[in-house]
């Protein structure tokens, strides 16, 4: 068997391994990737990080981080999910998801202003210690 040929059954060996493996990638890899990026851009679209923050639902607003919401999206009024603290707690896992502290809602409040115009002194208080502004 000379070079040439020699040469020709190994690029044709690799071209049976590589669509083999393409196969198996496109049958059963792809799919599966394709399914969870569905999975997570349907969460993402369905945030309720306000409704999570309004209620303290603390489990709900972990199952909305982690798919990918954000923590400082607006809502129709302008208003983060900060801005609607239920309590103290709500207010330390945002601040801890990288919530921003002095966001201005669609009036010009910050989470600060509504917080103690609403008299919620817990959160005030952690958003205080956190170095929120007025």
């Amino acid at each position: 068997m000379n070079r040439k040929s020699m040469l020709a059954l190994i690029v044709g060996g690799l071209m049976i391994a590589g669509s083999l493996v393409f196969y198996f990638w496109n049958e059963k890899v792809r799919p599966e990737a394709e399914r969870a990026q569905q999975q997570r851009v349907a969460m993402t679209e369905d945030c309720r990080v306000h409704e999570a923050a309004r209620n303290g639902d603390l489990a709900l607003l972990t199952e909305m981080f982690e798919a990918g919401c954000s923590m400082n999206g607006r809502d129709e009024f302008g208003m983060t999910p900060l801005h609607l603290a239920a309590n103290d707690r709500v207010a330390e896992f945002l601040i801890s998801k990288g919530a921003f502290l002095d966001a201005a809602d669609g009036r010009g409040f910050t989470p600060l202003k509504v917080m103690q115009m609403a008299g919620r002194t817990d959160v005030v208080e952690v958003l205080r210690r956190h170095g929120a502004k007025q």
